[in-house]
């Protein structure tokens, strides 16, 4: 499954990528149907206003989102779906600090 991560589409997701194990993540869900994916623009304004609640941005406009949400509906080859964009805050290093 085609996904997409870093501004590109990816097949696979970095295993120590922090929100996996501290749960500082946003994310939405959105139904495609035929491939239109419903209310797009008020999903992706409530993932941006998530991450503002958690204190971190994201590096990418809502366009863009919008549009690599659309994108991974096509690499996938999906009319009807149900997309999970997520973003999370740190990098691929597991660790802990008092920072």
């Amino acid at each position: 499954m085609a996904q997409w991560h870093a501004g590109a589409l990816a097949r696979r997701l970095h295993v120590l990528t922090r929100s996996l194990h501290y749960a500082s993540a946003v994310f939405e869900g959105e139904y495609c149907y035929d491939r239109n994916i419903f209310r797009l623009r008020d999903h992706t304004d409530r993932l941006f206003a998530s991450t503002r609640v958690l204190g971190f941005d994201i590096s990418y406009t809502g366009g863009e989102i919008d549009a690599a949400c659309a994108a991974t509906l096509r690499a996938n080859n999906l009319t009807d779906a149900y997309l999970h964009p997520l973003a999370w805050a740190g990098s691929e290093v597991l660790a802990v600090s008092a920072q």
